[in-house]
Formats: structure tokens, sequence, C-alpha cells
């Protein structure tokens, strides 16, 4: 739900998969790791470190694609992540022919990446690109702890799509069957399908990684249709419109969970964000599949080092509260925090160089 770097990237993770029974606690916790196929590697080396010290398991990253057939550095990272005991949710992307028209930026939103729209995603490209990737994982017996497939498909910064500037509104289930914009929004998610069982036929003829769950574009909670939660003229599509779309045209034979993006507004009373999450993000892990809640997180908007982290604390303890019977019943299998660290980034749990309370309270195991 929050702009940030190119092309979806959210990255890394907290999360979950030992595959058990409903009725018995499994998921893992964790945290997103932004993009660190940008970093050198002595850096990246040193937030993993730092993440096994803190007592991570799973990290969720967006490796970006190869390109001609430049993938080892992804292998290396992955590797390098499981000598440290660290697991990885990868995130892969849909792919597109160089001649496909992107989506112009603007300069009044620069965030709003300058992207081709989701209709033009190639199945065939995807294969090819993504194919040799998997096959080496396969061949050093890295097993990934998941693979998503997308980023937040339903709103305008990941999805071309979208027109910028917008109407302003979150779009519903008949917007995508009758409003203009809606219908091009519906025939990308089509491609996105089509996409999809490409991965999926992908995946099930590997062998360190057959049995790895495919999970759902991490999907963003807006709230019900109506007026966007922006202030400006983006749109989005709401998240139950999203996966009954979705659903309707075969989601549910093609993935293993859905992956979610909820950010819980910190100035609501506990009430409202009690009856926010059950309606959005709950109503959904209740559907077919269960959920992975890849990014959720408070804002702690001082960003000295001295600053004041009881509020936030209590907030993540509130939601883990929201989220422990889900949880405990296998309809949500694992906990994502957005994100790591990251200058200047109010979510981010690593401030000057430690964990406070809040990053503590995120990380922490659940219980069976």
């Amino acid at each position: 739900m929050l702009p940030r770097g190119p092309i979806a990237l959210a990255c890394c993770l907290a999360l979950a998969w030992l595959v058990p029974s409903p009725s018995r606690a499994a998921a893992l916790v964790g945290v997103n790791v932004v993009n660190p196929q940008w970093q050198p590697r002595g850096r990246q080396d040193a937030t993993l470190d730092a993440l096994r010290e803190a007592g991570v398991r799973l990290i969720r990253v967006p490796l970006l694609p190869p390109t001609g057939g430049a993938y080892e550095d992804a292998v290396d990272y992955v590797a390098r992540a499981a000598a440290r005991g660290l697991d990885v949710l990868l995130v892969v992307y849909p792919q597109y022919r160089p001649d496909a028209a992107a989506r112009p930026a603007v300069p009044s939103e620069p965030e709003m990446w300058q992207l081709p729209p989701l209709s033009a995603a190639d199945p065939d490209l995807l294969t090819a690109t993504y194919g040799p990737f998997f096959r080496r994982l396969d061949t050093r017996g890295l097993a990934l702890a998941g693979i998503e497939f997308g980023n937040e498909i339903n709103w305008t910064a990941f999805n071309g799509e979208f027109p910028i500037p917008g109407e302003g509104r979150i779009l519903g289930d008949r917007d995508l069957a009758e409003h203009p914009v809606g219908r091009r929004i519906a025939a990308g998610f089509r491609a996105y399908l089509r996409s999809l069982a490409a991965l999926r036929r992908l995946r099930d003829n590997l062998v360190a990684n057959r049995r790895t769950p495919l999970l759902a574009a991490g999907f963003s909670d807006f709230g019900p249709p109506g007026p966007s939660p922006w202030g400006r003229s983006l749109d989005g599509v709401g998240l139950a419109a999203t996966l009954r779309f979705l659903r309707a045209g075969g989601l549910d034979a093609l993935v293993d969970g859905y992956s979610l993006h909820t950010y819980p507004e910190a100035g609501a009373t506990p009430a409202a964000r009690a009856a926010a999450f059950a309606r959005d993000a709950l109503a959904a892990c209740s559907l077919g599949k269960p959920c992975w809640i890849t990014e959720w997180g408070f804002p702690e908007p001082d960003l000295g080092c001295a600053a004041d982290d009881r509020r936030r604390a209590a907030l993540v303890e509130e939601f883990r509260d929201l989220v422990r019977p889900a949880v405990a019943d296998g309809r949500i299998r694992g906990l994502v925090y957005y994100a790591w660290d990251g200058a200047g980034d109010p979510h981010a749990l690593l401030r000057c160089g430690r964990l406070r309370a809040s990053g503590r309270a995120a990380l922490a195991p659940f219980g069976p």
C-alpha cells in the first residue's frame, strides 16, 4: 500500500511455511528487507547478519528479474541467506516484452511508476525469464519458503492499467464489469491469471521447489469501495472485489494462498481498527485459501534515536492479538512486518542500529 521503490518492492518479510494442520499454530514471523538487489554485497551481508542475530527466520525479498541470463547474483543471495538460517519468500513479477507500451510518468506523482499495463503481461516470456533461475536454485538444492507473484496489483502504483490521474476512488465489483477503466483493469487481472498459470506450471516441474507454496500477489487492503484514502487522484480496486474477480477466473486452482498487505490506521480507535481488520483482511483469509500477511506495520514519524517507542509497541501488540485466533486455526500462515530498515522510513524496525520494543514485539514468535 505504501509508495516505494520501482517495480514492486516492498521487500522482505516475515512469514511461515510448515504445512501444518489447520488446528495447529504454524505462522512464523519475520520482516521485509527492501530491495537488497540494489545494495553492494557488503551491505547485503551486514543486513543478513543483523537479521540472524535478531532471531529472524524468514525474509521477504523482491529480487529483480534476471536479464540476459544474469541470475546468479540472485541465486547467490538466496544461498547466503540460507547459510545464516534465513528462509526466503521470493517476490517475482509479470514479464513484459520491450515493445510493450508503458503508462507515461507523471511529474506530479513521482512515486507512481512508469509501468506497462498488466494486460500486456507475457506468460511465455515469464517462463523464459524465470525458468533458468529456478532450475539453478534446484541445482544448488535451495528451497524457497514461498513464491509470491506480483505486488499490489490492485492499485495505481504497481499496475500500469490504472490511469494517472484517476478518479480518486476505490472500485468495486460492478466497476470491473461496467466502468471503462474498470473493464481495462479486469482485462489486466485476466492476463495476470494467465501468467500465474505459467508460473504454476514452471513450479510444478521443479525439484527442490516443487512443493514451495505459490502465493497470489500482495493485494492491498484499502477498505470498501468509495472515495480513495489518499486524498489524491489515484485509484484502487477493493480487496474483496479483487479476490472475487480472480477467484471466479480460477485463482484458487493456481495458488496455495493469498498474500495480503494491510496497514491499520494508527489514529483510529482500537475498536475501529478491529472492525476494519475483520471486515477486510480477515474476511479474505476466510475464503478458499489461507493468507500470508506479507506487509503490515505502523509508522513512527519521529526518526530520532531517542524517539518514544511505547505507542508503536502497543499498536504492534494490539495487531498481533487481532491476528492470533486466525493464526491458531490456520487461516493466517505468516505475518511479515514492513520493513527491517531504511533511511528515513518511518516503518523501519531497526532504528539507530538497534531493535527497539516495537521491533521485538513484531518479531516475537507465535506460540502453539
